[in-house]
């Protein structure tokens, strides 16, 4: 065993570098990075590999959702920017192999294969020879359809199945976009009831303000709140995650999306000698902008909103801009209801005709406090009871749930073997849970056109109409450039993937049978041989 230095201090020239970046050669998990030595001749000569959810969100999510088991895909387009908008490095592949020559348990060295990694560099620029091709941002899937398909070049097996860990994290975006545009699906329905004279764009609107991103500081670290942040976009703009923010706007060539509004803290509260002069200092520049939110919880809730609901109606009667109370604390419906009172007891309502829902005009609320689906169904069904429209009145902000609640249990997102070898051999694993058992061979997914009779996954060589919603995203096999190896899915902007969205929920129908009869047989003869 090798004797260790041990530093005690980073050299502060190392420091000020930063975080060092990590050679791709060593993102993945331990087991992918020591696979090459002891793989099979066809694996190593070709492979390829299926993403795959295996279930739908439709059981962890509010009935009230109306929730089946369609997915959105989310997230590829920055998992491929990470990974292979640079060339691999002669440097990147000593640096990994100094770090694997005393990884192994016991000091000693884990065994890669430097070869093949050298061969990346020597033979194709640097570039990764594997080819990726994966449904489009935006498109709903349905479980037990491969979302992504991940091919080798001849000669570097291997690698189709290397960045499995990474393009696997599909599974957070997918999961954080589904779960919050069932969310405003529900919310767009709920508006049309208490409101049926309201258009289109008035309803799409009031529910796009509905429900803000407060997760930033729900993250584990700066990358998942901007990752979980730039999803939330995808279906609404409101957010207090500006990092996310701040990336959309960039990516749309300087398009404002995502936005917030001036807001106090308790921080900023607790600074001033009185706390009213607080709520007025912000006020004025809610004169400027039109809105301001209102933390009212930091000594006395009822009090301050009832203070609120006075100035509005006196001395700040003239004005126009509105102001939002923020209960951060007490019980979220009692604390809710107590807003709208205020607005009652000091006129700040009109009520629709149609209905005869009151609806706030100065004086709104925004409930952050631990806010989940099922507490805001419950706010606003407590609203609704009480006479008012919670569309007109009111919002949510949601922070550790919009984080918290994803998991990649929740569907089950994997990456499984399905071809080896010259000439695609299929293979398939498994296993005692059904589920669990993967999809043989090249495949297709077929858009059914909304007929639940219709399979959507077909074996490459099937004769199917419709089409294949497969695209390649990347393809690193035969360039030597590597701006020529990305394809249009991976340059489109979240602009565009928003408004496919939008349409993403009924594009589709959940087949009764996702693979098709062929596949299925297929795989049964493939178990039978295997057994």
């Amino acid at each position: 065993m090798k004797t260790l230095e041990v530093r005690n201090t980073i050299p502060i020239e190392d420091f000020l570098k930063g975080t060092p970046r990590v050679p791709r050669l060593l993102v993945a998990d331990a087991y992918t990075i020591g696979t090459g030595p002891h793989a099979s001749a066809d694996a190593n000569y070709q492979s390829v590999y299926h993403i795959t959810p295996r279930r739908g969100f439709e059981k962890i999510l509010p009935k009230e959702f109306l929730a089946d088991g369609r997915i959105i895909f989310a997230g590829l387009r920055r998992i491929l920017r990470d990974l292979f908008t640079t060339p691999i490095t002669n440097e990147e592949i000593e640096e990994a192999a100094q770090f694997l020559a005393t990884a192994h348990a016991g000091g000693t060295t884990y065994r890669f294969d430097r070869a093949l990694w050298q061969r990346v560099v020597d033979e194709h620029n640097g570039i990764v020879p594997i080819k990726i091709e994966a449904l489009l941002e935006g498109t709903a899937s349905f479980a037990y359809e491969p979302v992504i398909q991940v091919t080798s070049a001849p000669g570097f097996g291997e690698l189709a199945g290397f960045f499995e860990s990474k393009l696997l994290q599909v599974w957070s975006t997918s999961e954080r976009v589904t779960s919050l545009k069932w969310a405003i699906d529900y919310l767009k329905r709920e508006t049309k009831k208490a409101h049926p004279l309201w258009c289109t764009a008035q309803i799409d609107f009031a529910t796009s303000i509905m429900i803000h991103d407060f997760g930033d500081r729900a993250g584990s670290c700066a990358q998942e709140s901007e990752v979980l942040g730039q999803a939330h976009l995808l279906v609404v703009p409101g957010t207090d995650t500006f990092a996310a923010a701040y990336l959309d706007w960039k990516e749309n060539g300087n398009t404002p999306f995502g936005c917030s509004i001036h807001a106090l803290a308790h921080r900023t509260v607790m600074g001033f000698m009185r706390e009213h002069d607080c709520h007025i200092a912000l006020y004025r520049l809610g004169k400027v902008t039109g809105i301001t939110a209102h933390v009212s919880d930091t000594y006395d809730f009822f009090g301050r909103v009832d203070w609120i609901g006075k100035m509005l109606s006196t001395d700040w009667a003239e004005d126009g801009n509105l102001v939002v109370a923020r209960p951060d604390s007490g019980d979220m419906v009692e604390c809710v209801l107590y807003v709208l009172k205020m607005c009652e007891k000091y006129n700040l309502f009109t009520v629709d005709p149609d209905t005869g829902l009151k609806m706030s005009t100065r004086l709104r609320w925004i409930q952050g406090d631990s806010v989940n689906w099922d507490t805001m169904i419950q706010v606003i069904e407590a609203v609704l009871a009480a006479g008012w429209s919670p569309f007109a009145s009111g919002a949510f902000g949601i922070g550790g749930h919009l984080r918290n609640s994803i998991s990649r249990d929740h569907a089950g997102t994997s990456m499984k073997m399905a071809a080896v070898g010259n000439g695609n051999r299929p293979t398939v694993k498994r296993s005692e849970t059904a589920a669990k058992s993967s999809i043989p061979g090249v495949v297709k997914v077929v858009n059914n056109q909304r007929n639940r009779d219709t399979a959507t996954v077909y074996s490459l060589d099937e004769t199917t109409t419709g089409e294949n919603l497969l695209k390649v995203w990347y393809d690193g096999m035969s360039v030597r450039n590597i701006a020529n190896a990305f394809y249009e899915p991976a340059l489109e902007t979240s602009a565009v993937v928003r408004g496919r969205i939008k349409t993403a929920m009924i594009d589709r129908a959940e087949p009764a049978n996702v693979l098709s009869e062929n596949l299925r047989g297929l795989r049964f003869n493939l178990f039978e041989k295997m057994s």
